[in-house]
């Protein structure tokens, strides 16, 4: 059974939707291909809003830790990627991160503006890493 702990340390600056750390004892690493917003027929799901884009890829990452057992609260890290990042899409996606894993499961977090993604009408990437076992 693997133990995860979420810590702000004192003397950080307070996170808007993550933790500093994450520490895990005992279980098993997953490192999860980055999941954009496409369903099972590759269809994209949420069209150009990068909020809606932002729930469809966490239900796909939902289901693919159901496949192997884990839950939202065994995501230890992600790193989020979005086209045309402005500062006005960060209340949408932190809604998002905080409707799918809680206030206190919120895992390490580093978000990243690019250019664009593999094909044009995706907009954002969240490629996560979790602990089971």
């Amino acid at each position: 059974m693997s133990t995860i702990t979420r810590t702000n340390p004192d003397g950080a600056y307070p996170p808007r939707g993550y933790h500093h750390l994450v520490t895990s004892e005992g279980g098993t690493t997953v490192w999860m291909a980055g999941q954009v917003a496409y369903d099972e027929t590759r269809t994209l799901i949420g069209g150009d809003d990068v909020q809606l884009q932002t729930r469809a890829v966490l239900a796909n990452i939902d289901q693919r830790l159901a496949a192997i057992g884990a839950k939202p609260e065994h995501v230890v890290r992600i790193t989020t990627y979005v086209v045309g990042y402005r500062p006005d899409h960060l209340a949408g996606i932190m809604e998002e991160l905080n409707a799918f894993f809680g206030p206190d499961n919120l895992p390490t977090n580093t978000l990243i503006g690019v250019e664009a993604l593999a094909v044009p009408e995706l907009l954002v990437e969240i490629e996560p890493v979790a602990v089971i076992g």
